[in-house]
């Protein structure tokens, strides 16, 4: 998967987008040429960040100490009124290892939701960006898009979060067209339950775990919860002496990783290790 960081600010120039205007979800990031699965389409610099993002002074105070140049980029992103305090809730993601914080990354900004997204944000703590890989091919003239939260919540879940961000989601699964969809995602959950419920290592875990994946597989919801359901999978298959499976699914866990992040994320490194134990684990077992 490439590493390359195609730009780093707002207005550096993007060879995979242009933009365009989609009523009714307004303006929208298209692909300028096809993007391939796993390329990082653009890396953002955090204009800036806080815990709180309904603390009206704290954003207030933060957009007030930025340069002028940023608070131009700022100011063209879009808003309710042209507040602050509004323009900062509709555009902010989360961010940092721990999800705790609230930012603009001017880029990402300008992606619209899907429940279906063909693209991934993520926090790269090693370059301290934002970045957004595809999650699959994305051909040319299809629109960019990225979920604003969990698309496994339910249907009125997503809207709830999604209130947030003034967006009105209209996709086929929110427009209660995709039936099948929505079925999937609701035994998703219920196995996701069933799972942590369960001990972490047993044959009956492996088997959900294999059920949930490929669940998730089906939907086309590529992320990091599903790299970790991969590796949780590696972890049973190795804690049952299922060594050869156990690098499988740590292979497809590292593969994923690489697809949502990129190989310069410190969460590629420790997961590379991880598998790296698993091959030495077989290697054992082999010459023994």
């Amino acid at each position: 998967m490439d590493a390359e960081i195609p730009s780093t600010t707002a207005t550096a120039p993007n060879v995979f987008i242009t933009f365009s205007f989609n009523s009714p979800t307004g303006y929208g990031t298209i692909a300028a040429r096809e993007i391939p699965r796993g390329k990082r389409i653009f890396a953002d610099e955090c204009l800036f960040g806080v815990l709180d993002y309904q603390n009206r002074a704290r954003v207030q105070g933060k957009y007030g100490k930025l340069p002028i140049e940023k608070k131009r980029i700022f100011d063209q992103l879009a808003s309710q009124g042209h507040d602050v305090l509004a323009a900062f809730q509709t555009n902010a993601l989360v961010y940092n290892d721990r999800c705790t914080m609230y930012g603009i990354f001017p880029q990402a900004a300008g992606l619209n939701h899907s429940c279906q997204p063909n693209a991934y944000f993520s926090w790269n703590a090693k370059l301290q960006f934002g970045t957004t890989h595809a999650i699959r091919d994305i051909p040319r003239g299809s629109e960019i898009s990225i979920s604003y939260c969990d698309p496994l919540l339910s249907i009125d879940g997503r809207k709830e979060v999604l209130a947030r961000y003034s967006f009105p989601c209209v996709c086929n699964i929110c427009s209660d067209l995709d039936h099948g969809s929505e079925r999937r995602r609701s035994e998703i959950r219920r196995l996701k339950s069933e799972i942590s419920r369960t001990r972490r290592h047993c044959p009956v875990t492996l088997l959900d775990l294999i059920m949930l994946i490929d669940l998730i597989e089906e939907e086309g919801l590529v992320s990091l919860d599903l790299a970790n359901y991969y590796r949780h999978a590696a972890e049973c298959c190795r804690a049952t002496k299922q060594y050869k499976e156990a690098l499988r699914f740590g292979r497809k866990t590292l593969e994923v990783v690489e697809t949502c992040v990129g190989s310069d994320s410190p969460v590629f490194d420790a997961t590379k290790q991880f598998v790296q134990g698993l091959e030495e684990a077989e290697r054992e077992v082999k010459s023994k």
